[in-house]
């Protein structure tokens, strides 16, 4: 019998019957639970794909208070020849 969790982020998982639990903090919800969870997850990822086709490939603007990226994005090595141990 399928037993469906989430974490209560977006994250999402079944298990089959077996030896193995859930890792802590996920709450077990019902069949019903999961497929609605899903389907609302899918249309927010829907809508965001949408937003940005609609920006013609630019990211938007991350949410306010996140930090900036160690590496600015533009700053990315990329090609392997770029990595100081020559890519290997």
């Amino acid at each position: 019998m399928t037993r469906y969790f989430t974490d209560g982020t977006g994250g999402f998982q079944t298990r089959s019957d077996g030896p193995l639990s859930p890792p802590e903090g996920w709450e077990e919800i019902t069949a019903e639970e999961y497929q609605t969870q899903i389907a609302e997850a899918r249309t927010a990822a829907d809508a965001h794909a949408d937003e940005f086709l609609a920006a013609d490939g630019e990211l938007p603007p991350p949410p306010e208070g996140t930090p900036p990226p160690v590496i600015p994005v533009d700053e990315l090595p990329i090609g392997g020849s770029d990595q100081p141990d020559g890519g290997k």
